[in-house]
């Protein structure tokens, strides 16, 4: 028994009390990964999104490790420059033909590798094909945006994130994800 209380008035924290403590411990340290991602309060990371993240990582080093929102973020970088480099944008019609033509040669690869991503990320299901009309690969839909993607990676790689992910091993929690 712990006594939380004073001398003249106990109040003891006893063995059935410890018991159901040590239960609950143990409970937390098995919750699904969704809810260990959700916990963490990780900005942009709402009660859904973790719930995705879950569902395509094993665990919370996979998560931070991930290639799915590493690509989510490269995806999103491409796209900007693909609008920048469009030789037909309103922008870009003032510039000479050479000029032109080497905003299309950038376009293009810029189009192809942005393809490429598109493609590996329907391919792992961790987005949907763009249901518009003339739609490429490159105007893929992902599960987790640009903004969460950045957020979660940048939460997972700082001081802090690092550090709490160390501490919840050293606690032996080892939340577990589901395959989509």
């Amino acid at each position: 028994p712990l006594n939380l209380g004073t001398d003249s008035e106990p109040r003891v924290f006893g063995e059935k009390n410890a018991r159901k403590l040590l239960e609950a411990i143990e409970r937390a340290r098995q919750l699904p990964l969704a809810r260990w991602l959700h916990a963490l309060a990780i900005p942009e990371i709402g009660e859904e999104t973790a719930h995705d993240l879950a569902r395509f990582h094993k665990s919370l080093d996979d998560a931070a490790s991930s290639e799915h929102l590493r690509d989510v973020v490269t995806l999103d970088r491409l796209r900007a420059e693909i609008a920048e480099t469009n030789p037909r944008a309103t922008a870009n019609r003032e510039k000479d033909k050479t000029e032109r033509e080497k905003l299309a040669a950038r376009h293009e690869k810029l189009l192809q590798e942005a393809g490429d991503i598109g493609r590996r990320l329907i391919a792992a299901g961790f987005a949907e094909k763009a249901k518009k009309k003339g739609a490429r690969d490159s105007d893929a839909v992902v599960k987790v945006g640009p903004v969460a993607a950045r957020a979660a990676l940048g939460w997972f790689s700082s001081d802090r994130g690092r550090e709490t992910l160390s501490r919840l091993r050293a606690l032996g929690i080892h939340p577990r994800g589901g395959s989509p």
